[in-house]
């Protein structure tokens, strides 16, 4: 068993898969590092300005755009820019915000059936990671004929989408870059991951405009869900050198002006657009990890923040990976502004402790208090099913290693 010491002295244990489950799980990893190798990644095209985006879709022919929005980032009057720009070159578009926080097959139906019912050929999304995967999702359902939870997994989405565009309104989801997209099943409440490379956004915008006036716990949430794919994508093995590089730059802006853009600093909070969209072309590449699969599923039952519960879940995780990671971590620490010398378990602790720092600055909890007892089971089973074996980890986690860190959540921390 597996001894792995948090910042507070206080130890949670946990022991990893068996060996012969290990090793058939790290050669699938493996294999599917070496078939990462091959793929030809896609990213989107980074675009300047509101002119330059509209130009792309005239020039592609695009006359009737599904704009895919967030209820409050339409209320709001964030869509003016793009609206204005839109009418200007007079680019007719239809807006749907029928989305939910964590969006729903349902909500993904509706989309796809209100793009065929006003006759769109092109869709932008704009808003938090929420509208950036209804967006997703929506292309998947117009252009492959299968229900959206055929496409659970990894690379089943066969057909490019319709001319995809993302605008992200927060600065943590990095969904405008990933081909990723989660989805929650509203019949069963379990989220879900689609990933393939044909549900890249063709093009992305940062507009810090759009993030100007964000409150200080969403900036807080999405900032810290920002770091988590950083970190994550950093840990998981057969990341490449580039998806290394961009997660430590992410990590460094990050613990430049995360806590002055909390104050509402304008640059800082540009530059945590920037961070954002760095760690999701790493994590894009390199994965994300246990943190994000428990996120997964605690988010799906009690329809919590996905930021908000990075945040919370991802020290925990760390203390897990303590002695399997330090090497690493002693390097993050370096990114992170938090290295104290040659010692690399002390620079290790320092990276969780400065996570936990910055968890209290934002004012959010150590624990989880909506986890009831009798959903451990179910949400430890969501989570392993998520992680093992897709995600090449430090530490491979057994469904009992997934019970004991989910039950160690519940509890409220010193």
């Amino acid at each position: 068993m597996n001894e792995n010491m948090n910042s507070n002295g206080k130890y949670l244990f946990v022991s990893g898969v068996a060996p012969l489950k290990k090793m058939r799980v790290r050669t699938a990893q493996f294999i599917n590092g070496v078939a990462c190798h091959l793929i030809p990644w896609k990213s989107p095209k980074l675009l300047p300005n509101y002119d330059f985006l509209v130009k792309k879709y005239k020039e592609k022919g695009k006359k009737h755009i599904l704009i895919v929005a967030d209820k409050s980032v339409y209320q709001l009057g964030l869509l003016k820019c793009l609206l204005d720009t839109l009418n200007k070159a007079k680019i007719k578009y239809s807006i749907f915000t029928d989305i939910n926080p964590n969006p729903t097959i349902t909500n993904i139906n509706n989309g796809r059936d209100f793009y065929f019912s006003e006759k769109c050929d092109s869709i932008i999304a704009i808003g938090g990671g929420s509208a950036m995967d209804a967006g997703k999702s929506i292309g998947i359902l117009i252009t492959n004929n299968k229900p959206i939870n055929k496409y659970k997994g990894l690379f089943k989405v066969r057909h490019p989408l319709p001319l995809l565009s993302a605008i992200p309104t927060t600065c943590g989801t990095g969904s405008e870059t990933t081909l990723a997209a989660v989805i929650l099943d509203d019949a069963t409440g379990k989220k879900y991951p689609i990933e393939s490379n044909k549900i890249v956004p063709s093009y992305a915008l940062l507009d810090v405009n759009l993030i100007r006036d964000l409150p200080k716990n969403v900036f807080a949430q999405t900032g810290m869900d920002a770091l988590t794919h950083a970190i994550e994508a950093y840990l998981n093995n057969y990341g490449t050198h580039k998806t290394r590089q961009m997660a430590l730059k992410a990590i460094n802006i990050i613990s430049q002006y995360i806590q002055v853009g909390y104050f509402g600093d304008i640059h800082a909070r540009s530059e945590m657009l920037k961070a954002s969209y760095l760690a999701g072309k790493a994590f894009n590449r390199a994965m994300v990890g246990n943190c994000h699969a428990i996120a997964h599923a605690i988010g799906g039952k009690y329809n919590l923040p996905h930021g908000y519960l990075n945040a919370i879940i991802l020290p925990v995780i760390l203390t897990t990976y303590y002695t399997r990671a330090t090497s690493k971590l002693d390097i993050i620490s370096k990114s992170f502004g938090v290295s104290s010398g040659h010692d690399k378990k002390q620079n290790a602790i320092n990276v969780i402790e400065r996570i936990q720092e910055l968890n209290r600055l934002f004012g959010l909890p150590n624990y989880i208090e909506q986890i009831k007892d009798e959903d451990i089971p179910q949400l430890a089973q969501s989570a392993y099913k998520e992680a093992v074996p897709l995600y090449p980890t430090p530490l491979v986690y057994s469904y009992k290693d997934f019970e004991r860190v989910i039950k160690y959540l519940q509890t409220k921390k010193d």
